[in-house]
């Protein structure tokens, strides 16, 4: 079995994306890769320990999409609907992305309070 930074590795090789233990998904997020990353979450080939990384570079990525102003229309919906499907799954990242209070930097607190 491997070791979670192993997962972390491998994820990030098959990602091309950096490997940092820590604030990974912060690290790596890019809103432009949104609906690529909201994909692979739903792979079953994750572990828990993944998916939970992969959830917190999804809404990373879905605040960077929002940041840089790459909201076509869909930005709001695509994460709308990926909350309401998996933000269960990790209430409190949820949370912590919520409470956030500068909407200029984090406008993604406010489609979560919005919902």
């Amino acid at each position: 079995m491997k070791t979670i930074s192993d997962q972390l590795r491998i994820l990030s090789e098959s990602l091309k994306l950096y490997f940092e233990e820590q604030d990974w998904g912060i690290i790596n997020a890019d809103g432009k890769r949104l609906e690529e990353f909201i994909g692979v979450y739903a792979s079953p080939m994750l572990s828990k320990e993944m998916r939970y990384q992969m959830f917190e570079l999804i809404l990373a990525s879905a605040n960077d999409a929002l940041v840089d102003d790459l909201d076509d229309g869909s930005t709001i919906l695509v994460i709308q609907e990926f909350i309401r499907r998996h933000g269960k799954d990790y209430p409190e990242q949820v949370s912590y992305w919520a409470d956030l209070k500068e909407s200029g930097e984090f406008p993604l607190a406010d489609v979560l309070k919005n919902m």
